[in-house]
């Protein structure tokens, strides 16, 4: 997913609530600060543990993750 993908899909409304990821690529990393998308990368916990649909809540300011049930 490029820098420009992310700012299209933002601006058509179909962007990802948030990002989560195992290390930040900066095509990915730029699109998602052009497009104001919060993202975290470099987590405790491997992103791909998170059971898909699961509601989470993002702290980007502190750095955590919160999955609900």
């Amino acid at each position: 997913m490029g820098t420009y993908v992310l700012y299209q899909m933002k601006k058509n409304g179909t962007a990802p609530a948030a990002i989560i990821a195992r290390e930040a690529d900066e095509m990915v990393a730029t699109g998602a600060i052009l497009a104001g998308i919060p993202m975290m990368d470099s987590l405790e916990r491997d992103p791909l543990e998170i059971p898909p649909g699961s509601p989470v809540a993002m702290d980007t300011r502190e750095g955590s993750v919160e999955v609900g049930d």
